[in-house]
């Protein structure tokens, strides 16, 4: 089956599912991304990621190292 490329109609399951493949806790994972842990707690409850925040998700999915360029971004910051 063919990925899509496009972050229209991410649904909440495709965004835990690409969570969970990075290794790292949920709270980590939206810590590196900038974004809540309750937008997590949507997901898992059937809401959808959309924009950036979709976008963020697919460049993790296709490039995982990302994760860790964020987390030594995060690092530097004062």
């Amino acid at each position: 089956m063919a990925r899509s490329r496009t972050t229209k109609g991410m649904t909440g399951s495709q965004a835990i599912e690409i969570v969970r493949s990075t290794g790292k806790s949920q709270a980590e994972v939206a810590r590196l991304m900038g974004i809540s842990p309750v937008a997590m707690q949507k997901w898992i409850n059937g809401g959808n990621p959309a924009g950036s925040t979709a976008s963020l998700l697919l460049l993790i999915r296709e490039r995982p190292e990302v994760l860790e360029v964020l987390a030594s971004m995060k690092g530097k910051r004062k």
